[in-house]
């Protein structure tokens, strides 16, 4: 195992630019499903990259929102299922040992702390989409996005009763705050001695994420960050404005925070295998020259 871990990067923006139709509620969900050689092929090309985690593409697949959608909770479990099987047979098949992280999202809108639901909804929702994800064989649980201290709580709680490690990545907010306005580095704490396994952040441009990354200096805790890619989304194809300057930017960012500490980096919106691929060889090389 790398000191440090490698996580996969995008697959919903890679799967509307490929062509997915995605669903106002339920994005890119039924992929697994109903396009299952795209999102094999996103699997496959960041296992190729060197990933050391693969994140099963279930961000969506909660009872909450399939029934948001007019659908049914089997539906939901049917579309986790399939996406966990397709990942496990991509990491199978390309023959190195790689985790599998089951991907858990706000039970709302990844913007709208104002719309959380009270806790027993969080914890329905939430124990329900973890016992799927556990019993389906995902090697943890990687709680993506999360928004306030509230719910990310209720996450770790849900995964210590079903005995599966929880990585907690925090979507931060204004001011060095979590959407709730939560103080960033309170939570982080907090997080920590609830027994989050990692605490992270994702889902900001890579150079807003340095504004954050300081709250992690010192710290003797596990943490990591997994930025957007170059560019901003885009309603025709989900991403655009990726650019050779951009893809530099992004990997020279990522290596400050290994520096800084970090023990897992990746991307989230609008990262590509590429990107990966190239951050991989980079802190190899570091490791590299480090030792002689």
């Amino acid at each position: 195992m790398n000191a440090v871990q490698i996580l996969d990067g995008a697959v919903g923006t890679l799967l509307e630019q490929m062509g997915y139709p995605s669903h106002p509620i339920l994005w890119t969900a039924e992929a697994a499903r109903t396009h299952p050689a795209m999102l094999e092929a996103i699997h496959l090309a960041y296992l190729e990259a060197g990933v050391d985690v693969i994140t099963a593409h279930t961000f969506r697949t909660t009872a909450y929102a399939y029934r948001m959608a007019g659908r049914t909770e089997q539906e939901a479990y049917q579309a986790l299922e399939a996406a966990v099987s397709l990942a496990k047979g991509c990491i199978s098949r390309f023959g190195k040992w790689t985790a599998l992280a089951g991907s858990v999202a706000p039970v709302e809108d990844c913007y709208r702390p104002d719309l959380v639901p009270g806790p027993e909804e969080l914890r329905h929702s939430h124990r329900l989409q973890i016992g799927w994800l556990k019993s389906a064989g995902v090697d943890l649980i990687l709680a993506e996005t999360i928004n306030t201290v509230i719910e990310a709580e209720i996450i770790i709680e849900c995964s210590k009763e079903l005995d599966i490690p929880v990585w907690i990545s925090l979507l931060p907010g204004p001011d060095s705050s979590l959407h709730d306005k939560v103080s960033l580095s309170g939570a982080i704490n907090r997080l920590w001695d609830l027994g989050a396994s990692r605490v992270m952040l994702n889902c900001r441009p890579a150079a807003e994420m340095n504004d954050w990354a300081s709250v992690f200096a010192h710290s003797t805790h596990p943490w990591g960050i997994y930025a957007n890619g170059p560019g901003r989304p885009d309603p025709e194809c989900g991403w655009t404005g990726e650019d050779d300057n951009g893809i530099d930017e992004f990997i020279k960012t990522a290596q400050s925070w290994v520096s800084m500490g970090a023990s897992v980096v990746g991307g989230c919106c609008g990262s590509t295998p590429q990107m990966i691929r190239i951050l991989r060889k980079k802190l190899d090389l570091s490791n590299t020259q480090g030792e002689s």
